[in-house]
């Protein structure tokens, strides 16, 4: 983690944009985090509360299908089972779940689909770096004010 000055002051202007194009799975049970192991990319016990993980999906021949950002959902000491959350793009979404659940076999896993809207978050100026493209404004790109 980068400890150099960021350049906010308390006067950065925040903004916030709904991402309808996403959807949030869960996952949760004993077995989840040694049952994702087997199914991500990515390793799986790096990703925390406070750290997600970008990953992918892919068939045994190496085929991506999804791929997705994922995190393990903060939950309290006495927990005995993991949550993983999955953002994934709403079209393959459903695809996505049903394959994660053709797995499971005996693992004490389930794959839920969620009603969260994810939101996107960001401070600072509200143009893209070089170009003429304002960041998202519900959910589209937009031309900034001239």
């Amino acid at each position: 983690m980068s400890t150099a000055p960021t350049g906010f002051t308390p006067d950065t202007p925040l903004h916030i944009t709904s991402l309808p194009d996403y959807r949030i799975l869960t996952i949760r049970g004993a077995d989840a985090q040694t049952f994702l192991q087997g199914q991500f990319t990515q390793d799986v016990m790096a990703a925390t509360a406070e750290s997600a993980r970008l990953s992918a999906y892919c068939t045994a021949k190496g085929r991506m299908l999804a791929s997705f950002i994922f995190w393990q959902q903060a939950q309290s000491q006495a927990s005995q089972e993991s949550v993983y959350q999955v953002m994934v793009r709403s079209d393959i979404a459903d695809s996505f779940a049903k394959r994660l659940r053709m797995f499971v076999l005996r693992a004490k896993v389930t794959v839920e689909e969620t009603e969260i809207t994810p939101y996107a978050y960001w401070a600072g100026d509200n143009t893209i770096a070089g170009t003429t493209l304002a960041r998202p404004e519900h959910g589209r790109l937009s031309q900034p004010n001239q």
